[in-house]
């Protein structure tokens, strides 16, 4: 009963955020692009096209790395009432967030992993993008 209690409490106090629900850090929405593709978010009036993976320096499993490395993307941003921008956000290092129309976009996943050896054809990659209300 207790455990029930404090996740019905969390619920409440909008501490899960799920798929484009509402919660007390605002609007979150999260989705997933590959190169070529766009996403219309019609909630905030915004259109991304992931251009492309420009960097991808993560550590490959099964692999020990003092640092654990960083995903670079491409995206263009059309705004509703503005012109289109090219943007670049990283998973590790600056800019790890952008602001667009009062909101963050920033990096959530990357698939698929990076494994010894292997390189990711640039049309396999998956970049998952969360669009949420800024921190206060």
């Amino acid at each position: 009963m207790k455990i029930f209690c404090c996740v019905a409490a969390l619920l409440m106090f909008g501490m899960f955020d799920a798929d484009g629900r509402e919660g007390a850090r605002g609007r979150v929405e999260t989705f997933e692009l590959k190169p070529g593709r766009e996403k219309l978010i019609r909630s905030a009036g915004i259109r991304i096209k992931l251009v492309e993976v420009a960097e991808d320096s993560r550590c490959p499993q099964g692999v020990n790395c003092i640092w654990a490395g960083n995903v670079r993307v491409v995206l263009r941003i059309k705004a509703h009432g503005r012109s289109t921008r090219l943007e670049k956000l990283n998973s590790a290092t600056e800019p790890m967030a952008l602001a667009l129309k009062g909101r963050r976009l920033s990096i959530s996943k990357v698939s698929p992993s990076k494994l010894n050896d292997q390189k990711i054809k640039p049309e396999d990659y998956i970049v998952t993008l969360t669009l949420s209300a800024p921190p206060k």
